[in-house]
């Protein structure tokens, strides 16, 4: 979603990632905060509801409803391990 603006904006929208390694980034308020998904995460959520005045972007392994849908839901078997991590960064706004 580069170069998209929130402002009024409501999102509820998951997303692929195509690489697995991308990131959001949001700024405003003087801060940009940046959320890198450095492995295991395929999906992300971004949820800014209607008139409140916070954003959550989350790095998910698996797309909304993979419980009941079984649609890309990683599975560690017995003795298999599975791992993910990202990160958070916040910076001032140039």
């Amino acid at each position: 979603m580069e170069g998209a603006r929130g402002g009024d904006a409501v999102f509820d929208d998951g997303f692929a990632l195509h690489s697995g390694t991308e990131g959001f980034t949001l700024a405003g308020g003087g801060r940009r905060v940046t959320v890198e998904c450095l492995s295991g995460y395929a999906f992300a959520q971004i949820f800014a509801p209607a008139g409140k005045e916070f954003v959550a972007l989350e790095p998910m392994t698996a797309p909304t409803s993979a419980l009941t849908t079984g649609r890309n839901l990683p599975i560690a078997g017995p003795g298999e391990d599975f791992s993910a991590a990202f990160r958070i960064q916040i910076d001032d706004e140039p």
